[in-house]
């Protein structure tokens, strides 16, 4: 900046005018550059905060509407949640649904496993001894088993498929 106005003593102002403006013009794109960086920082950041946001509403509505579906048809075996172990109760992703493993305690060996798919509006149910699946044992369940449960718009049961 020194050196320009040095210079501005010779007789091509306009050449002098050029520079000034142009180290005036470098200097605010430099600072809008940086604004442009720091604006861009902080909706980078926005969106992210907003996506995770999003996910977990997600994630607690699935959950809620897994919970409602699967106890429909726990209620339609007539069976009691209430008097029931659950040991697992989350969504898997290798299932590509919610999941609840299910102990009753007036059938105490056989785990129920219920699937709940909410893009297809349905619940699997199967039945476990130990490692085993239900129908390669020579023990009956309690309770019905093996069975795809469809759920219609209204969230009521439409139709029970067994498998």
């Amino acid at each position: 900046m020194l050196i320009l106005l040095q210079n501005l003593k010779s007789t091509n102002y306009h050449l002098h005018f050029f520079l000034l403006m142009r180290y005036f013009i470098d200097k605010s794109f430099k600072e809008t550059v940086n604004i442009v960086k720091k604006t861009n920082l902080i909706i980078a950041l926005i969106t992210i905060l907003i996506s995770i946001l999003l996910f977990h509403l997600n994630s607690w509505h699935y959950k809620l509407l897994a919970h409602d579906q699967i106890t429909k048809v726990i209620d339609m075996q007539e069976a009691d949640i209430h008097l029931a172990k659950v040991t697992y109760d989350q969504y898997d992703y290798f299932e590509a649904g919610y999941v609840m493993e299910v102990y009753f305690n007036d059938d105490p060996e056989i785990k129920y496993r219920y699937v709940y798919e909410r893009d297809k509006r349905r619940v699997h149910i199967s039945a476990w001894l130990k490692n085993a699946s239900l129908d390669l044992t020579n023990q009956i369940g309690k309770y019905d088993y093996f069975k795809t449960v469809k759920f219609d718009r209204n969230r009521e049961i439409q139709d029970v498929i067994k498998r």
